[in-house]
């Protein structure tokens, strides 16, 4: 009878602590999600929701909030988010790790010039995924959007099957560098849209290291403090699948002193053919510079296996253009206009 009831009593104490340990694990993960909110607000973010939900007990703690509302007033274009829904889920027993996700469109919009643009992101899926440092930072996290609508106010819409994220630091890494994965499946453009090189893309996946800091603030300020410390992003991977085009690549890009992409890529490409002419169709480049060029690289192409002629030849982004070789092939704007 004794080891019956001390039994009773071992388990009633594990209950006990283990409520006491959930209601702990969702209390901080409600502060933390508080003080983040304040901190937004003393930057002099604007922010509404309903009032913060725990749930979920006793295998999780769920952190939930509607009709949120985000917006900054002081940047220069006024961005302004809104969600019909976000969660939050971490485990009791292992509170540096978290799963999050959205229910309904994601909205945003911002000022261009004398109008405002909006985009509507409307997923059947949205859900990401994260680890926590001991001091509170967000160090890995994934993002796996499935089966999107993209609808924009001044272009024409897109479908996307399904878009994955994934960022890291480098292992072994002496500064700060971040890893990062993209791959992006299935884009189908809308009619009307003008695609280059078709109406699906098949895949666009791209994988590198993010070299420098990229501070939060004003992106154009960001952008050129990374830029004049060195910063550059050292892709590893390029693989785009587009119609004809098969473009595969590896190279380093960064800003020049006005603002412009500045890089260099050995490239591997089937189908450049077709992307001269598509270019030439769009006005981007000259229709006898398209013809004279396709004329010289067929002279460079090896045809592989499979019939289709392939070139490999150096892309270098340098002095405001973009160049095939030593072909320059159009202007290259900076990333910011006015």
């Amino acid at each position: 009878m004794r080891v019956v009831l001390s039994a009773i009593i071992l388990i009633a104490m594990f209950i006990a602590a283990y409520v006491y340990w959930w209601n702990q694990v969702s209390g901080q993960l409600l502060a933390e999600a508080t003080q983040w909110e304040e901190a937004r607000l003393k930057e002099g973010y604007e922010i509404s929701h309903t009032a913060f939900e725990i749930s979920g007990f006793p295998y999780r703690v769920k952190l939930s909030t509607q009709d949120i509302n985000i917006r900054n007033p002081l940047h220069e274009r006024k961005p302004k988010l809104e969600m019909e829904e976000l969660w939050l889920i971490a485990q009791p027993w292992n509170i540096t790790q978290f799963v999050f996700g959205t229910a309904g469109p994601l909205t945003t919009n911002w000022s261009h010039k004398n109008s405002l643009r909006k985009m509507t992101i409307t997923p059947e899926e949205f859900i990401g995924s994260g680890d926590f440092t001991l001091d509170g930072k967000i160090e890995n996290l994934a993002l796996d959007i499935r089966r999107a609508d993209y609808q924009f106010s001044w272009q024409s819409s897109f479908f996307v099957e399904r878009s994955q994220i994934h960022t890291r630091p480098a292992p072994d890494a002496t500064d700060i560098e971040i890893d990062i994965a993209v791959q992006i499946d299935n884009v189908d453009i809308a009619e009307g849209g003008n695609p280059y090189l078709g109406d699906n893309i098949k895949t666009i996946d791209i994988t590198g290291t993010l070299k420098g800091k990229i501070d939060r603030g004003n992106l154009k300020g960001s952008l050129q403090s990374w830029r004049d410390d060195g910063g550059i992003l050292d892709l590893t991977k390029i693989d785009i699948k587009w119609g004809p085009a098969d473009v595969v690549a590896d190279g380093t890009l960064t800003l020049d002193g006005k603002m412009r992409p500045l890089g260099a890529f050995s490239t591997k490409i089937a189908g450049y053919r077709q992307i001269l002419q598509a270019l030439a169709k769009n006005g981007r480049i000259q229709v006898e510079l398209a013809a004279t060029a396709a004329f010289g690289l067929d002279l460079l192409a090896k045809t592989n296996e499979q019939g289709i002629k392939t070139l490999t030849m150096p892309v270098t982004a340098q002095d405001g253009g973009l160049y095939l070789g030593p072909v320059k092939l159009m202007d290259l704007t900076p990333v910011f206009i006015r």
